[in-house]
């Protein structure tokens, strides 16, 4: 029986990809190219020792790719000599494995260079549309053993897609929390050569619109999708790997007026009505410094004895900010208890 016929089944290193969450449309997303290799179930069958040492770097080098082990794969390659001296079946895996050397050094240097930067005025308010270019400097990826990354664009045989997650936190002046997730997808509409010393643009537009939050964190995260990259002048697949992400928080116009006093924002909210300025007085409450916060919290429950119901709810919201307490929020009874026995702790 020769070597080859006595190989175990083959099997895919590489992953397809995932599914999103939203349709998509325009060009798919390129397959990556799967890559076969033996299974390490043939080793020690056999008299030949040339094979079974083949056999068992080969399923080293498996391993190592599975790891995202660059350097070892490297250091197996190497110790595995001329390709031309290997037994016939061990030529391919060895060659497909010399390929993702490539892949493997663009998945890992990639995310070293790559960020998301927000776009327009460096202070914006809630509501306001947010502009983004997710942006990877492909001249510094890839490494001198590997050669230069090259990314193509739409169409061509080899591109990368880039999937743009986004999460929108709002959080309303009861504390009450609302989060709204979405996808992206960023495609290449140009080559970029990093031999040339390219650097890959791709804007990303969110239009979230106003609402009655207090305070809005936007997070954004991109990942490379499966795919088909350039490296060293060979076309080698690569897979879905994290490259970069971004997060900010927003707040409503004129909020530095509340940051820079926040003590008097809380007690005018609290005189002229908490239902009237509901995002001043949470507010106020989480920027108040250390020193001012048992002061606001004997204020807060003033109002919590003596309010009704809705402004109740919006003192507990602010107590919970600058307690630290998890009590309900509008549980008067409850925050009345924890506040007596915390005076009589003292």
């Amino acid at each position: 029986m020769s070597r080859a016929s006595a190989l175990p089944a083959l099997v895919m290193v590489l992953a397809v990809p995932a599914c999103t969450r939203e349709p998509l449309d325009g060009p798919a997303v390129p397959m990556a190219r799967p890559v076969l290799v033996p299974l390490s179930g043939a080793l020690g069958t056999g008299d030949d020792p040339v094979d079974a040492w083949y056999s068992s770097v080969v399923a080293q080098m498996r391993e190592a790719v599975l790891q995202r082990d660059l350097e070892g794969l490297r250091g197996l390659l190497a110790a595995s000599g001329d390709r031309a001296g290997a037994p016939e079946w061990a030529r391919e895996p060895l060659r497909h494995f010399a390929d993702l050397c490539g892949a493997l050094a663009f998945e890992l240097s990639a995310p070293q260079h790559a960020r998301v930067e927000r776009q327009g005025a460096e202070v914006l308010p809630l509501g306001a549309d947010l502009e983004y270019h997710f942006v990877l400097d492909v001249a510094k990826c890839g490494d001198a053993w590997s050669g230069p990354v090259r990314l193509g664009a739409v169409g061509e045989e080899a591109f990368t897609t880039f999937l743009a997650e986004i999460e929108v936190l709002d959080v309303d002046p009861e504390g009450g929390r609302t989060v709204g997730r979405s996808s992206q997808m960023l495609r290449p509409t140009e080559a970029v050569d990093g031999a040339q010393g390219g650097v890959l643009r791709l804007p990303l537009r969110l239009e979230i619109g106003a609402s009655g939050a207090a305070m809005r964190t936007v997070r954004v995260r991109v990942e490379a999708l499966p795919g088909r990259v350039t490296v060293g002048g060979r076309v080698v697949p690569n897979r879905r790997f994290f490259c970069a992400s971004h997060e900010a928080t927003y707040y409503p116009q004129g909020v530095e007026s509340v940051r820079r006093a926040p003590m008097v924002t809380l007690r005018e909210a609290l005189r002229l009505g908490p239902e009237a300025h509901a995002r001043h007085l949470y507010l106020a409450a989480r920027f108040l410094p250390e020193g001012a916060r048992e002061e606001a919290m004997s204020m807060l429950i003033r109002t919590v004895r003596l309010g009704n119901s809705g402004e109740v709810r919006l003192a507990t919201a602010a107590l919970q900010v600058v307690s630290g307490e998890t009590l309900p929020v509008g549980a008067r009874d409850a925050w009345l208890e924890w506040w007596q026995r915390r005076v009589q702790d003292r």
